[in-house]
């Protein structure tokens, strides 16, 4: 099973339609459960100057109609955003366990 996922893209606008086709292979592996599962887009690169707008990846990926996703700007290459992905990512995972009473809050 799987409790949380980060989408990294690469934010590069040559590999954008690879990421497109990236993120359409994720939704029908997870098929009907994809939107039960948080998710986090991590645009990864930004460091770079020759990036796409993550918002234009977003509206394309109609992102509004999923309450299960969230975004973020990252760089693996200046170590910003890495660790944020992770820890939001938890806080999303042990949220959603606390809410459906899979888990007990630490006294």
């Amino acid at each position: 099973a799987v409790d949380g996922i980060i989408f990294v893209l690469d934010s590069q606008k040559e590999v954008y339609d690879r990421n497109l086709s990236s993120w359409s292979e994720l939704i029908s592996y997870f098929n009907e459960s994809f939107e039960d599962i948080p998710i986090i887009i991590a645009f990864n690169k930004q460091d770079l100057q020759n990036k796409f707008y993550p918002d234009k990846f977003l509206d394309e990926i109609k992102v509004k109609q999923f309450k299960n996703i969230d975004s973020r700007l990252t760089s693996a290459k200046l170590g910003e955003g890495i660790l944020e992905c992770f820890e939001y990512i938890l806080q999303l995972v042990l949220s959603k366990y606390y809410k459906h009473k899979l888990i007990s809050p630490l006294n």
